[in-house]
């Protein structure tokens, strides 16, 4: 009984325990998230992927747990849906190289206080930020 019970429980386990906490989000950008402080970074040059359906984003399996967005100087555009359902995340930081950010792409992020657009961003899409309090 006691051997049904323990594996029961190991099935229980977030999936967030096997999935790669890096990997690329465009054809110059890779990502990063630290479980420590619950920071997703983006890094590189260049445009953003769009993420057309939802749990195409490669940091699917942490997006109940991202609390802060770091997007680093280089990255030109942020993809649509890119942070949709990041519903922990708190801040996010986007750099003067940006000049779009797609459809949705912080949309059903209850818990966003804190962002700023800078004057690069010339682009913002329909329901990017749907659904924030």
């Amino acid at each position: 009984m006691k051997k049904i019970f323990v594996l029961f429980m190991l099935a229980l386990l977030p999936v967030v325990a096997w999935a790669d906490d890096s990997g690329t989000c465009g054809e110059n950008l890779t990502w990063t998230y630290e479980d420590a402080t619950k920071t997703l970074e983006i890094s590189g040059t260049g445009e953003m992927e769009d993420f057309y359906d939802d749990g195409y984003q490669p940091w699917f399996n942490f997006r109940s747990y991202i609390k802060i967005i770091i997007i680093n100087d280089g990255i030109t555009s942020i993809g649509m849906g890119a942070f949709t359902d990041c519903t922990s995340l708190v801040s996010a930081s986007i750099p003067n190289s940006v000049s779009s950010i797609g459809s949705g792409a912080f949309s059903n992020c209850y818990d966003l206080t804190s962002i700023e657009i800078p004057n690069s961003v010339t682009s913002i899409k329909e329901w990017t930020f749907s659904y924030c309090i």
